[in-house]
């Protein structure tokens, strides 16, 4: 089945990712999800509220405790795909996210503020986060971070497929140009421009 979809599909895959909008339109205009992409026939009968559970291998918590993540906190990650690199036109401003940090600690100063990223060259630093873990982890690290944050702020993208598949808890999902109705996920706080 696969390879029969490959051989009619052939040019989305020899173009990827050039290609991924069209795949998107093709799940718009069959009522289907980015989850449900893989089921490309129906034969794994994938609905929108399928779910797979990732696990975390080790003790999560010690890496909270080696970097001082003692209390309630909110991850913040803002960085793309490698093969988007910079500043991505999926991602709200940095000096968007430097202002929501900032009242983020006025109204919840209970909480810490961390930022994750797998490189400085991707996810530059915001000010006035409390930890700053870019390039620092693991993705077990991350995993664990994804588990125990209080709450996610991000664009759409892998650390949000990743906390639902942890089970993790809600995210607030910053939306560019890429399709709320073909990449959210019920029970994030998706937020688009208009």
């Amino acid at each position: 089945r696969c390879q029969a979809f490959y051989e009619r599909e052939h040019y989305i895959f020899d173009n990827s990712p050039d290609l991924d909008g069209l795949t998107g339109i093709r799940c718009a205009l069959s009522g289907t999800s980015r989850l449900q992409q893989p089921d490309f026939d129906g034969t794994l009968k994938i609905g929108k509220d399928f779910e797979f559970h990732a696990v975390v291998n080790g003790d999560p918590t010690a890496f909270l405790k080696e970097h001082g993540i003692d209390r309630p906190f909110i991850t913040f990650h803002r960085g793309n795909d490698v093969a988007y690199g910079g500043d991505a036109v999926k991602l709200w401003p940095l000096g968007s996210y430097v202002s929501l940090i900032r009242m983020v600690k006025e109204k919840y100063p209970d909480y810490l503020t961390v930022q994750i990223g797998v490189s400085r060259e991707r996810c530059p630093h915001m000010d006035g986060v409390d930890i700053d873990l870019v390039g620092q982890t693991t993705m077990e690290d991350v995993k664990g971070m994804m588990m125990y944050s209080s709450l996610h702020v991000d664009a759409e993208g892998g650390f949000v497929l990743l906390r639902r598949c942890l089970m993790g808890g809600q995210s607030v999902v910053l939306f560019g140009p890429t399709s709320k109705r073909l990449y959210a996920y019920d029970g994030n706080i998706n937020i688009t421009r208009d």
